[in-house]
């Protein structure tokens, strides 16, 4: 035996497809989160027309089973996945790789890599991922001792100076029956027929092994994904026949490297002859090789940048989607992102409050949002509605349509879409010539809610807001109801219909009264009379909407926060409101109980002025003009036929609901209803 003559062997060499990382991001955002567990992962690789010895890792290497098929044998390994680059940079490469091969050895040993040969093709993966920036560092290591060195016992031949072309032609035919898992290692006797490693060797009397094997007329195959020297997984199946089959140890053994061409021809097939050392009995494997080298050819990790092969629009909806899911990691492990970006939302007026719920509803990952606006943009918008510019100014673009093409600006996946209608409301009477657009644009709005989940009520005006509250109290949908004052705004949700019943009864609190979700009031419950038009004799100061600039701002966030909280809230649109019943008790809004965000106010009050809010809550009004049985009956039975009375006379809402009776009431009684509303 000559030291000179050292079976050489080539290294694995990693190929990663940009869908592994994408699914790597992916399950570390969604799964993993902080955890550095250990992920049991997959590679493949193949004998046909097999150059450079390559191993390769797609999407598929996390399937908790190997995907395999003629000619594409499983490696199966452990991926470490570390949190921060520090982590990757300090950890200790020798102790990775050394549990690594201790493993393997105990695979062998225990007959996890008689059952399941592709054990033997084990592999290592240490990684960070950079998710801002969408860098990947990595280092593979293919495990392998470095104790157990073999020699070259005589020249390699090829199959077919040892045997016949029937033989050949008959292995190949026996090879493609195999099991794949079964076939990347076995045996083949002096006729080429195929025995399994499982059939052969037993993991518990390893002293009989192979006792009655003729060495020199058996071959142990492996499929070789080298063209070469032999491919890196010879030096586990050694390892294997080393530790089970004590006869073959200082014993010269045939090696057969299978490798198929084109038409399944094996001709490149080469038999190799390589002699075992003989260690003492109490030999144990120490020391372990090989972490890859990087594209330079020296011992460091690689990078991977995906930023730069990404899909555009996938990378900037993946940016997205970030910070939210990293809330789930630590803050809210619960948060139901999945629930937020199904939400179907319906903007009704794209002015200040509805560019600033657009925006927020995006940060939150909503991505279906459109909107309902007959107004133009003008000059006087671009600074205070924070979807448009001078250009859709100049241009005298509708806002729904400008906004809509904004948010598919700012993010391409979104879903939006502008609508340019005019919104119908009572007391503003419809003449013959605008009947029947009047019904065009009552049928589309009608048919948008339908398909809607969420209603945002964020129009110039009270009237505007009344038929979507209407239609959304009718069709069941989450309303949620924005106004604004100088310095002070209101955002409220509308009560569930009564359709959404409750039977649990809700918690009582000392100094706490409750409302269930579906007996909260709309944004009408609180009126003792029709709309009228609000608009009509106003000064221009008085037309617009002058606020602090702030206000809207503030306002719209609350909106879309109060509209995520109820969608996390377990009941849903049917959470229930708390408000307090007596000013005695300072801590008692302490005791409110709350969701995974907090609380869930039925409305919420803010005054800029002071720098306050308060958490008011009403009851649904029996006789309310939009949202009361009185109201909806009607629109069930009289459909557009009702809603054109209406149009035409705001009284007939009055009519319908016995608010005239109001009228005749003492002004006493009314003031004690009013004092009876306010203690809400």
């Amino acid at each position: 035996m000559s030291e000179n003559k050292i079976f050489q062997y080539v290294q694995f060499k990693s190929v990663v497809a940009p869908d592994f990382w994408y699914k790597l991001a992916e399950n570390k955002l969604n799964i993993e989160k902080l955890d550095e567990i250990d992920q049991h992962i997959v590679g493949t690789y193949t004998n046909l027309n097999a150059k450079n010895c390559l191993i390769d890792f797609d999407c598929t290497s996390f399937n908790s089973k190997i995907v395999t098929s003629r000619n594409k044998f499983g490696a199966v390994g452990v991926l470490k996945n570390l949190n921060t680059i520090e982590s990757f940079k300090n950890c200790d490469k020798i102790s990775l790789l050394n549990t690594a091969g201790n493993q393997l050895i105990t695979n062998i040993l225990n007959g996890t890599c008689l059952e399941n040969p592709s054990e033997l093709a084990s592999f290592l993966l240490l990684s960070f991922a950079d998710l801002k920036k969408y860098n990947f560092y990595y280092w593979f290591a293919f495990p392998a001792s470095l104790d157990l060195v073999i020699y070259e016992a005589s020249p390699s031949q090829f199959i077919s100076e040892k045997f016949t072309d029937e033989d050949i032609k008959n292995f190949t035919l026996k090879i493609d029956s195999l099991d794949t898992k079964q076939s990347a290692f076995f045996i083949a006797n002096k006729t080429l027929d195929v025995i399994l490693l499982k059939d052969a060797i037993s993991h518990v009397k390893t002293d009989s092994n192979l006792l009655d094997f003729d060495l020199s007329s058996n071959y142990f195959c492996f499929s070789d994904p080298s063209e070469s020297k032999c491919g890196w997984v010879l030096r586990n199946y050694i390892l294997l026949l080393y530790l089970l089959c004590p006869i073959l140890r200082g014993q010269s053994i045939n090696i057969l490297s299978v490798r198929q061409s084109e038409q399944n021809s094996l001709k490149a097939s080469k038999v190799f002859y390589v002699t075992l050392p003989k260690y003492n009995d109490d030999f144990q494997f120490l020391t372990w090789t090989s972490w890859e080298k990087n594209n330079n050819g020296k011992m460091m990790p690689r990078i991977a940048n995906m930023s730069e092969v990404m899909d555009p629009i996938k990378t900037a909806e993946h940016f997205a989607m970030l910070n939210l899911k990293l809330m789930k990691w630590r803050l809210l492990p619960a948060l139901n992102l999945d629930i937020i970006k199904t939400q179907k939302c319906l903007l009704f007026g794209a002015g200040t409050l509805g560019c600033g719920i657009a925006r927020s509803l995006m940060s939150w990952g909503f991505s279906n949002i459109s909107f309902i606006d007959s107004g133009h943009v003008s000059y006087s918008n671009p600074v205070r509605q924070s979807l448009f510019t001078y250009a859709d100014a100049y241009q005298n673009k509708f806002k729904s349509k400008a906004a809509a093409e904004r948010l598919l600006e700012i993010l391409p996946s979104v879903k939006s879409h502008g609508h340019v209608l005019t919104i119908p409301m009572p007391g503003y009477p419809i003449n013959e010539s605008t009947r029947q657009k009047t019904i065009e644009d009552v049928d589309m709005i009608v048919n948008m809610i339908k398909d809607s989940d969420v209603l945002f009520l964020v129009t110039d005006s009270r009237e505007s807001r009344w038929l979507p509250t209407l239609l959304g109290s009718y069709f069941g949908k989450i309303v949620i109801t924005t106004a604004l004052g100088f310095e002070s705004y209101l955002v409220m949700r509308h009560g569930a219909s009564k359709s959404h019943e409750q039977d649990e009864l809700e918690e009582e609190i000392s100094g706490l009264k409750c409302i269930p979700g579906n007996k909260l009031g709309c944004y009408f419950c609180n009126d003792v009379t029709s709309p009228g038009n609000s608009i009509r004799d106003r000064t221009l100061d008085q037309q617009c909407t002058v606020t602090r600039p702030a206000v809207s701002n503030i306002a719209a966030s609350i909106s879309v926060e109060l509209l995520v909280s109820l969608l996390q809230h377990e009941k849903n649109i049917c959470a229930p409101a708390y408000y307090q019943i007596n000013n005695k008790s300072t801590d008692v809004v302490e005791s409110i109980p709350e969701s995974m965000l907090g609380i869930i106010p039925h409305s919420v009050r803010g005054y800029l002025s002071t720098f306050s809010n308060i958490l008011p809550a009403t009851e649904r009004f029996n006789q309310c003009i939009a949202c009361s049985d009185f109201v909806l009956n009607e629109y069930k039975e009289h459909d557009k036929e009702f809603l054109f009375k209406v149009f035409n006379s705001a009284e007939y809402l009055e009519k319908i609901t016995n608010l005239e009776d109001f009228a005749n009431m003492d002004d006493d009684i009314i003031n004690e209803l009013d004092d009876d509303s306010d203690s809400g």
